[in-house]
């Protein structure tokens, strides 16, 4: 006969392993730091790329329609004006970042936590059944009578 909890048990962890199993086992091999550190790399990169894609629209659009006549001091201007802001989106961007992979990776691991757990209790509903198949100590011992009789 099935027991029930455990049926249910087998079925929570199965439907965990089948559908988001894959995208916390990449977490599991690495620890938090290298974890927000591959992000934090990942996003500089990103972040580098969209700064620089959207302050040279900008400037691009600048020069076609205000400014004609550029001196070297609005050049200046642009440059300074162009890494300054660069490095406070940085800031803000990959603060952003990981604080993000910082809270995707604890709740990832609270959840491999929670199977874990699942796992232990499946191990326990074994074990009671185990211990409810097995015979006990008092019936295993025959009767020495009982015995002879048997021979």
């Amino acid at each position: 006969m099935l027991n029930e909890k455990r049926v249910k048990q087998m079925a929570r962890m199965a439907i965990f392993e089948k559908n988001e199993s894959a995208r916390y086992s990449r977490m599991l091999n690495i620890s938090r730091k290298d974890y927000v550190s591959y992000h934090t790399v990942f996003g500089f990169i990103i972040g580098t790329i969209l700064y620089t894609a959207l302050y040279g629209g900008v400037v691009i659009a600048l020069f076609c329609t205000v400014l004609e006549n550029i001196t070297m001091f609005l050049l200046a201007l642009f440059i300074v004006l162009f890494f300054l802001g660069y490095i406070i989106f940085l800031y803000v961007f990959l603060n952003g970042i990981r604080h993000r992979a910082w809270k995707r990776f604890n709740a990832a691991k609270s959840k491999v936590k929670r199977v874990l757990e699942d796992y232990d209790t499946l191990e326990q509903i074994y074990e009671e059944e185990d211990r409810a198949k097995k015979p006990s100590q008092d019936t295993m011992i025959m009767d020495p009578s009982r015995l002879m009789n048997e021979l």
